[in-house]
């Protein structure tokens, strides 16, 4: 209850109050004295707000723009807000504070609409939004006195690139063929490709330029390559060099993909031949012992020659796919027309990409079969990574099999190191079947806390291969507990979702440890959901409007009454996007902690506000309509608007000076939203009004800061009610 503070000139003046419930954030109340003087002022303390929510941000403007959208607080009303901005190039560190720079903040011309309303902010970026860059923005909301928490939002601009499709055509004289141009990512100008051949009797280009905008950019465009006839009797080719115009710094400097044709002589009745099918590559030990790698390659002959005789074929090695640039790929030699080759120069642990063409009198094919391999030294023992290991004290392991070794001179010998009976007594290594048993008898008490053991397999030549793993043995009372997160669930969205961790056990007799703790946590991305009741057996979520269907994931652990912790369990819940849906959800008071019941002292002021999403345009204005739908009716304000705000009644039938019970009384509302289109949605909500919880148990209460301003007249509606035996309690303004 809010403490006002006066100064009289003279005693038992006569006071005159209004009040009118604006409610925006700051609510002021100004007293004029009659009969005696008011002197003073005062502006009582104001909750900070919270963070702003549903902020968002997304590129605009043909790339010139990003645009900022939020919803205010959902306490209290700010009245400004301040935005900072770090930018981050690829490959950077992380923006801290000191990288962040104020673009706009309070006093803006950023303007505060009612609580609930969406507000935006554009921020135009000097020559436009760079390619690579990854841009960070910091909001925080303000009132009179305070600042309020943060809320934060990144949007990440991709690198400028251009795709050239393929890198090589063949055609025989008097035909042509093509290839395909598009860019990786949109512009913020006009780029223009004009493709120029080195030398211009072999080809005729056409169109002689393609231009990109920042509309069309993601659609290939076309590059006919037409090959005239000669009378040379020879092949012949040309490169293709793709030249690039355009303001937008970030593609000026962008490499652009040769084209490199070549033209087949041709002959009566004769075409190049088809592409060979079916390459493999395979890892070969090396012949030249350790540190020895090589690829053994495959592949299986042409449909069609073309008409022409077979000469063989051409095979080529790059360590990038696309087989750019073209002057690091390697020729891997090929014996007449046999289809296999062994690739003996290749360098251990690298990734190569291999082509292989088809070769006649004709010329080479257009096409090729592709296929990719990474050598490594098949004379080396290897072993599969290990993961750390968590055991329980005086608790079986059960069986840990480790993994089988690789490389190397067969058979091996294997053994785990430093001996287990002196660092891990209970555990034994079994070497013929590879597995840890036991049961641990002392817990790894001693720092670090853990044993490091390491795992080694010997082949026949004693060369040996090894990985090292981390034992942790903690010491418990009791068994340890089973965590069982339920059955994966597939979702609407917007739909109500209940986990279930009821199937969670103990095996223990004793009664203590049948007491199991939940504790649910969402895991990995891509939306994060509001988990009620994380720490109850079945928490609840609403699960989230999508653009398409995704995967939401939760973890439970169980610890029972000894403190032992179970092993982790997952549960996946697939939320289905709804297309045509306009999803409305109501949102409660912030001090409700969350509850799908929020709950609410009698005499606050309860503020609820809107969402409103969907997978396609929300087209504007949109027109809200709240109704009371359950409960004594009370008076509310902005029925019409995005927020609706009363005051919560006084739970009747108890005398607040002597409360014996906790009286509950519940309140439902419905929130319509609808488009200039007719489509709408709907929510409701409960709120739960408890009488007399807390400072002065059952009395009205005012909204607070109050602001009294010397010489302007105001009424107060005060709250009150009058119990059963005839008292009558209004909202006191104490000293």
């Amino acid at each position: 209850m809010p403490n006002i503070s006066y100064v009289y000139a003279s005693l038992r003046p006569r006071l005159q109050l209004r009040w009118r419930a604006r409610l925006l954030g700051m609510l002021t109340i100004s007293a004029l004295m009659l009969g005696g003087g008011l002197v003073g002022e005062r502006t009582f303390a104001q909750t900070p707000p919270d963070a702003p929510t549903e902020f968002t941000a997304v590129i605009a403007d043909a790339q010139q723009s990003i645009a900022l959208r939020w919803l205010a607080p959902l306490n209290v009303m700010p009245t400004g807000y301040r935005l900072d901005r770090a930018i981050r190039a690829r490959g950077a560190a992380i923006p801290v504070d000191a990288d962040y720079a104020q673009i706009a903040g309070a006093g803006s011309s950023l303007i505060v609409p009612l609580a609930g309303a969406a507000l935006t902010y554009t921020d135009n970026i000097l020559g436009g939004v760079a390619g690579g860059s990854e841009y960070y923005y910091r909001l925080r909301a303000f009132n009179a006195n305070a600042a309020g928490a943060v809320a934060s939002v990144s949007i990440l601009q991709e690198a400028a690139g251009v795709t050239v499709t393929p890198t090589r055509v063949t055609v025989n004289e008097g035909e042509s063929g093509s290839y395909t141009i598009v860019l990786d990512t949109p512009p913020n100008a006009e780029v223009i490709v004009t493709p120029t051949s080195n030398d211009n009797s072999v080809v005729r280009i056409s169109p002689p330029r393609l231009t990109f905008t920042p509309t069309n950019w993601s659609t290939a465009q076309t590059v006919r390559l037409s090959a005239p006839l000669d009378a040379n009797g020879t092949e012949d080719s040309a490169v293709i060099t793709n030249n690039l115009a355009t303001t937008d710094t970030g593609y000026q400097q962008v490499p652009v993909s040769t084209v490199l044709l070549v033209v087949m002589d041709t002959q009566a009745g004769v075409g190049v031949p088809d592409a060979p099918r079916n390459l493999t590559a395979t890892v070969q030990p090396g012949a030249g012992g350790m540190n020895s790698c090589q690829v053994a390659l495959a592949w299986q002959a042409p449909a069609a020659t073309g008409g022409s005789a077979f000469t063989g074929y051409e095979l080529l090695r790059h360590t990038e796919s696309s087989f750019l640039p073209l002057s690091e790929q390697v020729t891997v030699p090929v014996a007449g027309a046999a289809t296999i080759a062994t690739d003996l120069t290749t360098t251990c642990d690298t990734q190569y990409f291999y082509r292989v063409y088809a070769r006649t009198v004709a010329g080479v094919s257009g096409e090729f079969s592709q296929a990719s391999a990474t050598p490594y030294d098949k004379t080396m023992v290897r072993i599969g990574q290990l993961p750390d290991q968590t055991f329980y004290q005086r608790h079986s392991i059960g069986e840990l099999i480790l993994p089988l070794a690789s490389g190397g001179k067969p058979p091996y010998r294997y053994t785990v190191e430093p001996s287990l009976a002196s660092m891990l007594p209970g555990l034994r290594f079994v070497e013929n079947v590879r597995t840890l048993r036991g049961t641990p008898t002392a817990a790894t008490t001693a720092a670090p806390g853990y044993v490091e053991l390491t795992y080694r397999a010997t082949d026949s030549d004693d060369n040996f291969g090894m990985q090292t793993f981390r034992v942790t043995v903690q010491s418990l009372t009791g068994t340890v507990p089973v965590a069982d997160a339920g059955a994966d669930q597939t979702v609407a969205e917007g739909s109500g979702v209940t986990l279930n961790g009821g199937g969670s056990t103990d095996v223990e007799d004793d009664a203590a440890s049948s007491a199991l703790r939940y504790q649910w946590t969402q895991i990995g991305l891509p939306m994060v959901v509001n988990l009620r009741g994380a720490d109850t057996a079945t928490p609840t979520f609403t699960a989230p409007n999508l653009s398409s269907d995704a995967n939401v994931a939760f973890e439970l652990r169980v610890t029972d009454s000894h403190d032992n912790v179970s092993r982790p369990d997952v549960v996946f819940v697939r939320v289905t996007a709804v297309a045509s849906q306009l999803r409305v959800e109501v949102l409660g008071p912030t001090n409700s902690g969350g509850d799908s019941t929020p709950e609410v002292v009698d005499g606050d002021i309860v503020t609820l506000g809107v969402n409103v999403r969907s997978a396609e345009t929300i087209l504007q204005p949109l027109r809200y309509r709240w109704r009371q739908t359950g409960g004594d009716p009370v008076e509310v304000f902005g029925a019409n608007s995005p927020t609706l705000q009363f005051i919560a009644p006084v739970a009747p039938g108890v005398n607040p000076r002597t409360p014996s019970t906790r009286v509950v009384e519940e309140y439902t509302f419905e929130a319509v939203v609808t488009e200039p289109g007719g489509r709408e949605g709907r929510d409701t909500i409960t709120i739960t009004v408890v009488a007399g919880r807390g400072g002065s148990p059952g009395y009205p209460k005012l909204p607070s800061p109050l602001t009294l301003v010397v010489g302007v007249p105001f009424e107060l509606r005060v709250p009150f009610y009058t119990s059963q035996s005839g008292e009558t309690f209004v909202a006191a303004l104490g000293n």
